[in-house]
C-alpha cells in the first residue's frame, strides 16, 4: 500500500500518469515528460555532488581512542577481507554486462572499493609499523 501511496503522490505532482491500457485492480504508471525532466535534474545534481564521508567506517573510528587498538585492527583486517570479496563479486558481475552506462557504474564502484581497500590496508600497515 505504501508503494501506491507514493505513486499517487508522484501522479499528483504530474511526474507519473496512469497508463491508459491499465485494467483490473492494478494501475500501471508511466513517467511523464515533467517526471523525466525532474529525474534528469536530480541525477545531474547527484553527478556534481561528491558523496560526503559521513557514513560507514569514518564515524566509527571515533569510537576508538587509538588507531592501533587491537580490537580495531581485527575489525579492519576483517574489513579488508570483506572488501576483497566484494571486489571479486563486482568484477565477476561486470563481465556479464556490455552496456556502456552499466560498465561505467561498475568501474566507478570497483575503483571506490579499491580505494577503500588501499586506505584500510594503510591503517593496518601503519598500526603494524607503530608497534615495532
Amino acid at each position: 500500500s505504501s508503494v501506491y501511496y507514493l505513486l499517487k503522490r508522484l501522479s499528483e505532482r504530474g511526474l507519473l500518469e496512469p497508463d491508459e491500457g491499465s485494467q483490473g485492480r492494478r494501475t500501471v504508471f508511466r513517467v511523464t515528460e515533467a517526471g523525466r525532466r525532474e529525474l534528469r535534474q536530480a541525477a545531474g545534481e547527484r553527478v556534481l555532488a561528491p558523496a560526503p564521508p559521513s557514513a560507514g567506517v569514518l564515524p566509527a573510528l571515533n569510537a576508538y581512542s587509538r588507531l592501533d587498538d587491537p580490537a580495531l585492527m581485527a575489525l579492519l583486517a576483517q574489513r579488508a577481507e570483506a572488501l576483497l570479496g566484494r571486489l571479486d563479486e563486482l568484477r565477476a558481475l561486470r563481465t556479464q554486462v556490455d552496456e556502456e552506462h552499466a560498465l561505467a557504474i561498475f568501474d566507478y564502484e570497483i575503483l571506490r572499493q579499491e580505494a577503500d581497500l588501499a586506505w584500510t590496508r594503510s591503517l593496518l600497515k601503519k598500526a603494524d609499523s607503530d608497534e615495532d
